[in-house]
């Protein structure tokens, strides 16, 4: 479990620092837009975002140790007949 949470905010963390300060600065460098106000209103788009990303990876681990041990125990359960 305690895995899980921490490759959540790992990839929150990533997610973050790519979507909201790197996107912005190649906006700004791309489009030769990204007024500070204009840019202020995707903030709520990026933290939601990366909220998403976190509990999507947060279960995808979490869902994944499951059933590596529901597995393990399958397996187990074949090997003792």
């Amino acid at each position: 479990m305690k895995k899980a949470i921490l490759s959540g905010l790992g990839a929150s963390i990533i997610f973050y620092i790519v979507c909201g300060i790197l996107s912005g600065t190649l906006a700004v460098i791309i489009f030769f837009t990204g007024d500070p106000f204009i840019m202020s209103f995707h903030r709520y788009t990026y933290m939601g975002l990366v909220i998403l990303c976190g509990i999507i990876v947060t279960c995808t681990v979490f869902l994944n140790a499951k059933l590596d041990n529901l597995k393990n125990e399958l397996l187990n359960n074949e090997n003792r007949k």
